[in-house]
């Protein structure tokens, strides 16, 4: 007879050998394949473009799957903002491509009084930030937004683009994009028309705007690196566009670029020397008027042309100079400078200045001055007829200058 001892050891073998050899199949990880796929959101209540919408508002947002709520949630924007807001997830069922598809929700339930209300008669636009993540870190393509009115009409206008320029930030810090409507003298500045997010990879989209020539609008962006919803120009990444203005005819602007900078981010300056035979010793000076450590200097091209290149945000005095380079840089030399012309500058952080002209009317230049470049060919046919420019006395005379 085969005793318990003996029954219960080969049970063991047998239990190891089992063990063994599912521990040597190569499987693959549990879970199933990888999700990589980005969420979207499938339909919103009320749709994009309603009309006749009167608070209280409740509202209700799809996603095509189940989300990581927190940052849907952290990262939403309701413009204008609301006196209140309630948010919950629930699952839900909607008709996706005539079937039904079982969906996760956002409900929002907000309120507001009539004096909120104080853009474009009632219009509020909803962003979902393109930060909104599911389970799996997924994160949107970009920024949905969707409004909506309690008038009868929605300003058509719309501006899409790109922010460009700042540094990739390891916090994932959203971008702010606002659109302004650019103040005057008389006023208390820009208004605020619709704020919203751009998105991962700093695509944007701004809507409803309203159009129009007596309808400018600015935008503005920043990074919030310390999440409180206001730019700090000291140390966060902004930029602003030109004043736009959108035809009633073609109220889409399309593929706007804002670049991105810091107070830290250095500009540049070029222009020309606009003064009939410049002299061939000219020779530009950037000077700052409040660092007294910065002074830059350069020659002009044989027409003029001139640039200076990482130049800090500030105040700055540009001066065409005639004398010799040499005695330029040399110190103790300035009183042998003759100041040809010069202009007041100012370069905000990052900006290109092009057109930074510096004209020198001729009746401007020294009595002595003898620094010129060859006049044109009918003024060089004249003097020549001169024969000399030697006067009785034997001396050689300057050249007249003409007016």
């Amino acid at each position: 007879m085969i005793s318990i001892r003996q029954t219960t050891r080969f049970l063991l073998f047998a239990i190891i050998l089992w063990l063994a050899g599912n521990c040597a199949k190569v499987a693959p990880p549990p879970g199933g394949p990888v999700d990589d796929t980005a969420p979207v959101v499938l339909a919103t209540e009320p749709p994009d473009g309603s009309v006749g919408i009167t608070p209280p508002h409740r509202l209700a947002i799809h996603f095509s799957e189940r989300m990581n709520e927190r940052t849907v949630e952290r990262n939403l924007k309701i413009h204008p903002e609301p006196e209140w807001v309630s948010l919950s997830w629930v699952r839900s069922e909607i008709i996706v491509d005539s079937t039904l598809r079982e969906v996760r929700t956002l409900l929002i339930e907000t309120d507001r009084t009539t004096e909120e209300s104080d853009y474009s008669d009632g219009v509020v636009t909803v962003t979902v930030s393109g930060y909104s993540e599911d389970r799996r870190r997924n994160g949107l393509k970009g920024p949905y937004l969707f409004s909506f009115s309690a008038g009868d009409s929605i300003p058509p206008g719309k501006i899409s683009g790109k922010v460009i320029g700042a540094k990739k930030d390891s916090k994932a810090s959203p971008i702010i994009v606002q659109a302004l409507h650019p103040g005057t003298e008389s006023d208390k500045g820009d208004q605020l028309l619709i704020e919203t997010q751009a998105g991962r990879d700093g695509g944007f989209v701004v809507s409803p705007l309203p159009v129009g020539t007596d309808h400018p609008v600015i935008l503005f962006a920043f990074r919030d690196d310390n999440l409180n919803g206001v730019v700090d120009f000291d140390f966060e990444y902004y930029g602003r566009s030109d004043t736009l203005r959108l035809d009633s005819g073609e109220p889409i602007l399309d593929s706007l670029s804002i670049k991105m900078v810091t107070a830290d981010t250095p500009g540049s300056l070029a222009g020309r020397v606009t003064v009939s035979h410049a002299p061939d010793s000219t020779i530009l000076r950037l000077e700052s008027l409040t660092d007294t450590l910065f002074l830059e200097q350069t020659s002009p091209d044989t027409l003029g042309d001139f640039s200076f290149s990482k130049v800090p945000a500030g105040e700055y005095r540009l001066e065409a100079l005639e004398g010799d380079t040499e005695d330029i840089r040399r110190e103790g030399a300035a009183g042998a400078l003759r100041t040809l012309g010069s202009i007041a500058v100012s370069i905000e952080p990052g900006e290109e200045v092009k057109q930074a002209d510096l004209p020198v009317p001729r009746e401007d230049l020294p009595p002595d001055y003898v620094g010129a470049r060859k006049p044109p060919p009918a003024e060089a046919a004249e003097s020549d007829t001169t024969g000399s420019n030697v006067d009785g006395t034997g001396e050689e005379q300057a050249p007249e200058v003409q007016e």
